[in-house]
């Protein structure tokens, strides 16, 4: 049987404007593309959310953007344990150098459409719409 565990993270939705919205996803381990998050680092999520971003991205600092805070919710089995995974995510507007950690062999910046594609969970494709939609309506 199966171990079930839980798993609590945190990061953000990094966004640059270009000629069009873009977003950075990051490739793991596992030759999957995802968004820059990491475990609880501290007991506050904010903060664990900013020490994950700025570890994952090389950024030298960051800003989240007032009115956006999500909490997505999966489970996937991993190394015979079943995980229950929650992330909050926050929002950056960022369009800096990226210096990827150890954890990611490449990053991409894509359209709402292919980086919905190229996502696993349907959790994010969901995040980066909402985050597409609160960015198109309250920052331009």
């Amino acid at each position: 049987m199966n171990r079930r565990i839980k798993d609590i993270s945190a990061g953000a939705v990094i966004f640059r404007r270009r000629n069009n919205l873009e977003f950075l996803l990051l490739k793991n381990r596992f030759n999957e593309w995802e968004l820059a998050k990491g475990h609880l680092q501290d007991k506050d999520i904010r903060t664990s959310a900013i020490i994950e971003v700025l570890e994952e991205t090389g950024f030298d600092s960051v800003k989240f953007i007032d009115g956006f805070f999500e909490k997505i919710s999966y489970v996937k089995e991993f190394d015979k344990e079943i995980v229950d995974k929650t992330i909050y995510f926050f929002l950056v507007e960022k369009d800096d150098k990226i210096k990827l950690s150890k954890e990611h062999s490449e990053y991409c910046w894509n359209g709402l459409e292919e980086s919905c594609s190229l996502v696993v969970f349907n959790e994010q494709k969901e995040l980066l719409e909402k985050a597409f939609d609160f960015i198109s309506s309250r920052l331009f």
